[in-house]
Parts: C-alpha cells; structure tokens; sequence
C-alpha cells in the first residue's frame, strides 16, 4: 500500500468536489475507494491518444475506438418500449454523418447538448447493415469559453455499469482526477527513497510520478 503524508489525502472521498455522499457510497461499493489516497491510486489500465482525428467517410472497423470533430446538427427524443426513451443525434463533419444515441441521462443530455454547436465526439464505432453509430459517446463542446485544446494521452479507469450510471464514467472519473490534483502539493506524496539515491539516478519526485500516470503528455511519461 502506497505511504502518503497525513493530511488532505486522508480526506474522505465525499468531501472532494463532485463526489458527494451518493456517489463516494458507489465508489467504496465498486472500487473500495474510501478517501481521496484510494482515488489517486487507481490507475488507468490504458490510455487514448487524443492527438488523432478520424473522418467519418474513413472510418470501417465496426468496434473501433474513434474521435469525430464536426457539427451536432440535430437531437430527437423517440419513444421506444416500455415508455423508455432513447436520445439520437445526428453528427457530420465535412466529409458524411453519423448517428449517436443515448439510452441513459436522456432529460439531462436532451437538455444539455446543443443543436448546431460544434463538438468532439469520443466513442465506440458500431456498423449495423451499412448504417454507423456511436452509443454513449463522450461529447465535448467548443465555444469560445471552452476552446478545443489538443490533448497527448488521455487515461482509461476500470469502470462498471453502476459507477456508469451514477455518472461516474471514465469522463467523470478523469474530472475528479484533476479536481484531486489541483488539491495537493508535493508535500502530501513525500519521497520514499533517500535524497541522495533520487539525485543520483536522476529520479523525478513522487508527485510527478503520480501526476504522470495519470496524465502523461508523451509516450515517454507513460
């Protein structure tokens, strides 16, 4: 178990922003994260580079993980069984279109995406009789108060249906990520080996380490 300083890392995981009571319950459930030390170590098993985008005329491979960037140019709320609604999407960029659809947080999203409003668009590619789709994709607005900025290596956290659910999905979780490091210092991840030793191997400190695992900028900080 990694050693940290007393302090703000044993902080109980609800009292960090965007936790809460509900959801600090569902992570300690799923994830047995009690405070906010369980949360910085939890590593990615994986990581997406977000240097690259497709075009919706190229992309083939039904199951690709692809990212789209063009315009939102329709949203509709349709009726399916059992009086459950879906949300669907229709996206282009300049060379085609795609569907996206949503089956869960329908009144928030429906409420939240704009029409006509350019986005990035993160997802899993699915191609069913000719006809692409990404369900659940990540969306990412771009305005003039939150311009698009090019990203190396984004992380990839275990997740399980409920955490996805209570809005605790990889996108959320990276948000909690950064709320986290925006809190500590280099104090709270204090070295574990002598001075000496980390001068003469040329080692970066603790908190880097920990800052480049879970937000590395290049192939190297993996």
């Amino acid at each position: 178990m990694a050693v940290f300083a007393s302090g703000i890392l044993d902080s109980p995981i609800e009292y960090l922003k965007g936790v809460g009571p509900i959801k600090a319950e569902i992570l300690k459930a799923e994830l047995g994260i009690y405070k906010f030390s369980d949360l910085i170590g939890e590593f990615p098993f994986r990581y997406v580079d977000k240097t690259k985008f497709h075009k919706i005329s190229e992309i083939k491979a039904d199951g690709d993980i692809i990212q789209l960037k063009g315009t939102l140019v329709s949203l509709e709320k349709i009726q399916g069984k059992n009086r459950r609604h879906r949300l669907v999407g229709i996206f282009k960029d300049s060379s085609g279109f795609i569907e996206l659809i949503w089956f869960q947080s329908v009144k928030f999203l429906e409420k939240s995406l704009m029409e006509n409003a350019p986005y990035i668009v993160y997802g899993k590619l699915s191609i069913f009789k000719g006809k692409k789709s990404i369900a659940h994709p990540e969306m990412e607005l771009i305005s003039a108060n939150n311009p698009h900025k090019p990203k190396a290596y984004e992380p990839v956290y275990h997740s399980t249906e409920k955490l996805n659910a209570r809005g605790l999905d990889n996108k959320n979780r990276r948000k909690l990520m950064k709320v986290l490091f925006e809190k500590i210092t280099t104090k709270d991840i204090p070295e574990n080996l002598p001075e000496y030793l980390c001068q003469k191997m040329r080692l970066i400190s603790r908190y880097q380490a920990y800052h480049w695992i879970h937000f590395p900028d290049s192939q190297e900080q993996k």
